[in-house]
């Protein structure tokens, strides 16, 4: 800032007071070159020559600033300057009062913070009501404390929601465990299966992610769907991977919001479709040939194992497997015809 000599003020107990009655001002930072300012309330030491102040936990900016050199301006009173103000000729002008402050940013938690105020409270115990009521600082402390109570209380419900998350995730561990273990019968026995009700216990290992994600998931079939005689076992495997890679590609894809759609169809008394739609990233046309080939994947993570080894599982149980896409950012159907003997 540019200070003009005759307006310079270089006493320290004016600055310091004027400082504990304009407390109020703009911290400025830098954050990949670009100036970050937030309009605080500062609290003065004067005798550790600090500035206190509190910042919401949802302002990106303290995330910037530990340890970074900072610029803090306190602003006092201001108004127009009138050249018919002078004796003499002159220029219009703005006069005004304001503090600059320089110094190196440090982040503490609340606790310190709270622990320096009942430190600067204890030490003005014998006088409180008149600090309070007089004090520049003491002035402040209402305010101040007004604030911490709301961080307090911001934290403390990020900590209740982290709780309800941790608990939601063990209980969604816990359900998941219960699926495995019905599942875990004896390989190689056909048994009659509701398709819905095994495609829904397919998607219930995907519930989080797709909460997470951003995912619609939606099961339309009739009343009258029949049952099938299949290996329930080898048939979740396979929903479970036309499932995950309808979620994959609905990550990948155009939408905000994910959707994937199972349509279960009964074509005669014997047979029951289902399709697994998305409207993700889709397939190319080139693709479409290549999609069950041992290896085949286009996902940079991916190994080529789970749509190969599905469609195998697909026709080991009597079945097809097949795939339709309009193309790049349109989604893409997985279709599996099963019997109904």
């Amino acid at each position: 800032m540019y200070i003009p000599k005759h307006f310079s003020v270089s006493d320290e107990n004016i600055i310091h007071e004027f400082i504990q009655q304009n407390s109020f001002g703009q911290l400025i930072s830098v954050d990949q070159e670009v100036p970050v300012a937030s309009h605080l309330a500062f609290m003065f030491l004067p005798e550790e020559n600090k500035l206190l102040a509190h910042m919401a936990r949802i302002n990106s900016q303290w995330q910037q600033i530990d340890n970074q050199k900072v610029l803090v301006c306190l602003n006092g009173p201001h108004d127009y300057i009138s050249p018919s103000w002078y004796d003499t000729p002159g220029v219009p002008t703005w006069d005004y009062q304001t503090v600059h402050i320089y110094g190196e940013a440090r982040c503490t938690d609340d606790p310190e913070t709270l622990k320096k105020l009942v430190d600067l409270i204890n030490a003005q115990k014998d006088n409180f009501s008149d600090f309070v009521a007089n004090d520049p600082k003491g002035k402040k402390l209402p305010e101040f404390l007004s604030k911490l109570c709301d961080a307090f209380s911001s934290e403390h419900e990020k900590i209740e929601k982290k709780h309800q998350d941790i608990t939601t995730s063990h209980d969604h561990i816990r359900g998941i465990i219960g699926l495995q273990q019905s599942y875990a019968g004896v390989r190689g026995v056909a048994e009659k299966v509701h398709l819905p009700d095994l495609v829904n216990d397919a998607a219930k290992l995907f519930g989080a992610s797709f909460d997470r994600h951003n995912i619609q998931f939606t099961l339309t079939y009739g009343e009258e769907l029949p049952k099938i005689i299949t290996e329930k076992n080898k048939l979740l495997q396979v929903f479970v991977n036309l499932l995950k890679n309808a979620r994959d590609a609905t990550k990948e894809g155009p939408h905000q919001e994910g959707k994937i759609e199972v349509v279960f169809s009964q074509l005669d008394n014997k047979s029951v479709q289902v399709n697994i739609t998305d409207n993700g990233i889709g397939i190319e046309e080139e693709n479409l040939t290549k999609i069950f080939n041992y290896g085949f994947t286009t996902k940079p993570t991916g190994h080529g194992f789970g749509l190969h080894g599905s469609a195998n599982l697909a026709t080991e149980l009597g079945g097809k497997l097949t795939v339709s896409s309009p193309g790049l950012g349109l989604g893409a159907t997985f279709s599996i015809v099963l019997s109904g003997k």
